[in-house]
């Protein structure tokens, strides 16, 4: 019941949910509805530890180039972008102007961002544009590669939120096997990089995915990355 009147408050409080998460983009941007079949954001992890080594040239990288394949497969769908560590923005509403979208892409980067993973701050951004788009297909790809450690909404909350508004959020976790290079600030918080076992705790990535009707994927190196957004687009074509 506590947590059912948790939901409640919240969508009450603003039904944007304006005083949870942080916006950048200019919501008129959001454009061509008609002729769109879809609507689609990527919500794209960006705090330091993406830029481990075990994808080349790193995790961010790897997610960069993969998502920019897999916008040229959607054609139909209007896609954004919505960028997160320690906090969340939008870097993009969604829209059919993928050239853009991709430049947009190209300037995400780890820089000038509180670092943390805030998953349920980030899906709960996503969500929140969603309450702005007439499309009745809507879905959330979600790329971290760490469990939620802080943020006002818990990830399962967010995907309580994502359900009730008839968002699907497939889950991606980035993280490949073995030793690789992981970056670090030292005393002088200067960037360093330590050889390191890399691993991944899918927790709150496969809760997520569960509650809110999609599925949790694994990516351990970028072809696989590559594979498993293709798997997705099929998921949403279908």
């Amino acid at each position: 019941m506590k947590f059912a009147l948790h939901i409640v408050l919240i969508l009450c409080c603003s039904t944007t949910f304006g005083h949870c998460v942080q916006n950048t983009a200019d919501t008129r941007n959001i454009s061509n509805v008609d002729s769109a079949k879809t609507d689609i954001f990527i919500v794209m992890d960006v705090s330091l530890s993406m830029l481990a080594q075990d994808f080349q040239p790193n995790r961010l990288e790897a997610v960069k180039d993969a998502s920019k394949v897999f916008i040229d497969t959607q054609k139909n769908s209007r896609i954004g972008l919505v960028v997160f560590a320690g906090e969340a923005y939008t870097a993009s509403v969604v829209t059919l102007d993928h050239i853009s979208l991709k430049s947009a892409i190209d300037k995400v980067s780890t820089d000038r961002m509180r670092q943390g993973t805030a998953i349920g701050t980030a899906l709960a951004t996503a969500t929140k544009r969603f309450s702005e788009s007439e499309v009745l297909s809507k879905t959330v790809i979600l790329l971290s590669d760490g469990a939620n450690n802080v943020g006002d909404i818990s990830p399962e909350l967010a995907a309580e939120i994502a359900k009730l508004r008839n968002v699907y959020v497939y889950t991606i976790g980035i993280c490949g096997e073995g030793m690789a290079l992981c970056p670090a600030l030292d005393e002088s918080n200067e960037m360093i990089y330590q050889k390191l076992e890399v691993n991944i705790d899918e927790t709150d990535l496969k809760t997520v995915a569960e509650i809110a009707g999609g599925r949790y994927f694994r990516a351990k190196n970028e072809e696989s990355l590559k594979t498993v957004f293709a798997q997705i687009g099929t998921l949403i074509d279908e």
